[in-house]
C-alpha cells in the first residue's frame, strides 16, 4: 500500500487460496472473452501482483503469454503485435491501455485491452466469465501439451526489432525443476524472496514459477530503487540480484567504514566474506576451514556481518 506520497507504508499478504482465486476468475474472465487456445495474450506492464496472476491466468485458459518490456517504446511494441499476433494486451494504466487501443484501430485489428489498475475494468474481466464452469477451466487448463508454445519472450529491441522466442509448458518446467535442483538450499517451503527483475525477463518468470511451485512467499516490487529499504519489512531468505544492486550496498558500507574510520578493516571483512563463500561453493566441511579463517570470520561478523544481515532483512540464509 502506498500513501499519496507514493510512498511504501505497508504491505498486503495474500494467501494462497486467494491467489488461486484470482487466477482462476481472470482465467474464467477471458473465456468469457472468447479467448481460444493459442491465442496471444500480452502483458505489458511492471512487476508487480497482478502481473503473477495475469500471467498463469493466461495459461489457465489456454493461451500464450507475450510479456513485453514496461519499457518498451511504441516503435519497439509494434512489431511484437504484429509478428505475435496479439489479440489481448493487458496493461497497466488506463495511458498505456488508451495507447494499444489507438494502435491497434490504426492497424483495423480487433483487440482487448484490460488495465491491471483500473478495478472496474478487470471486474468487468471477471463478470465476463461468471458463467463459466470450474469443469470448462479445467479442461482448457489441461489442453496443452507439454510441447505447446506457453509463451513467447522477445529480446528488449534497443539495438533492432525485437526477436521472439518461443518456449514451451516442457521448457518451463525443465527450468524449474533445474532452480529447484541447484539451489535446493534456499529454494524450499521455508524460503521466501522479492522479485523486482522485469517479469518480461524469463529469468524473473522462471523464479517466480520456481517459487510458487516450492510453496513459498513471493512480494513483487516495481522500482528497484526502494528494494533496500524494503528489505527490513520483506525480510527475504535469498534474493536474486542484478550486480549493481549489490554494487550500491557495499557502496553504503564502505561510506559507512570510512566514516567510521574503519575502511582497512572492511576491505579485510570483505576478503575473508569471500574466502568464506569459495569454501561453502566447494562444500568444504565446517570441520575443515582453517581455524585462523574460523576465527577471523567470527570477529568480523560482530563488526560487519551481522549488520550487513540486518540491512538485507536480517533472515538471508
Amino acid at each position: 500500500m502506498r500513501d499519496a506520497s507514493g510512498t511504501i507504508t505497508r504491505w498486503k499478504p495474500i494467501t494462497t487460496e486467494a491467489f488461486a482465486h484470482d487466477v482462476k476468475a481472470l482465467a474464467k474472465g477471458l473465456i468469457g472473452k472468447n479467448v481460444q487456445p493459442g491465442d496471444r495474450v500480452a502483458i505489458f506492464a511492471p512487476t508487480r501482483y497482478e502481473w503473477a496472476v495475469a500471467d498463469l491466468a493466461i495459461m489457465y485458459a489456454g493461451g500464450v503469454v507475450v510479456p513485453v518490456y514496461e519499457t518498451s517504446s511504441p516503435a519497439q511494441i509494434t512489431p511484437i503485435l504484429r509478428e505475435a499476433k496479439v489479440r489481448v494486451v493487458f496493461t497497466e494504466t488506463n495511458q498505456q491501455r488508451q495507447h494499444f487501443e489507438k494502435a491497434y484501430a490504426q492497424h483495423n485489428i480487433s483487440n482487448k485491452v484490460f488495465c491491471l489498475e483500473d478495478e472496474w475494468c478487470i471486474n468487468t474481466l471477471v463478470d465476463a466469465g461468471a458463467h463459466i464452469s470450474d469443469e470448462t477451466l479445467e479442461e482448457r487448463r489441461t489442453r496443452a501439451t507439454l510441447d505447446d508454445v506457453a509463451t513467447i519472450v522477445y529480446t528488449s529491441g534497443t539495438t533492432s526489432d525485437p526477436k521472439g522466442a518461443k518456449i514451451t509448458h516442457r521448457n518451463l518446467i525443465g527450468q524449474v525443476l533445474n532452480i529447484a535442483a541447484a539451489y535446493s538450499e534456499v529454494v524450499h517451503e521455508q524460503g521466501s524472496t522479492v522479485i523486482f527483475l522485469p517479469l518480461a525477463h524469463v529469468l524473473a518468470r522462471g523464479l517466480q514459477f520456481a517459487c510458487l511451485a516450492g510453496g513459498m512467499r513471493v512480494s513483487h516490487l516495481s522500482d528497484p530503487k526502494e528494494l533496500i529499504g524494503q528489505l527490513p519489512t520483506i525480510q527475504p531468505s535469498f534474493l536474486v540480484l542484478v550486480p549493481r544492486v549489490l554494487e550500491k550496498i557495499q557502496e553504503n558500507i564502505a561510506a559507512q567504514a570510512e566514516n567510521k574510520r574503519l575502511a582497512s578493516a572492511w576491505q579485510k571483512a570483505r576478503a575473508v566474506a569471500i574466502q568464506r563463500g569459495t569454501y561453502l561453493e566447494d562444500k568444504v566441511a565446517p570441520a575443515h576451514i582453517p581455524t585462523r579463517h574460523r576465527a577471523q570470520h567470527a570477529f568480523f561478523d560482530k563488526l560487519f556481518y551481522s549488520r550487513v544481515r540486518k540491512l538485507l532483512g536480517g533472515n538471508m540464509e
